[in-house]
């Protein structure tokens, strides 16, 4: 499996049906994701939510560019 896809299956695993902060589900990502998440920055991880949020496979609402001030969530 490559790299972003494994980011995006742990972003998904960590995304809740309620709003979440970003940050949070990064963090997450980076902490719970395993030794392949080592080599990672929460940079790297943010941008692929902006992937997942434009595909709309997860919802989102705040500035994406901000971790701290964007939410995201499961589609309803």
């Amino acid at each position: 499996m490559e790299l972003n896809e494994k980011i995006d299956e742990l972003i998904l695993q960590f995304t809740a049906d309620r709003w979440q902060k970003v940050a949070m589900v990064v963090a997450s990502v980076l902490l719970d994701g395993g030794k392949e998440m080592d080599e990672v920055n929460d940079y790297e991880v943010a941008d692929r939510v902006k992937v997942l949020a434009s595909e709309g496979r997860i919802e989102s609402r705040g500035d994406l560019d901000e971790m701290r001030y964007s939410e995201i969530r499961l589609p309803q």
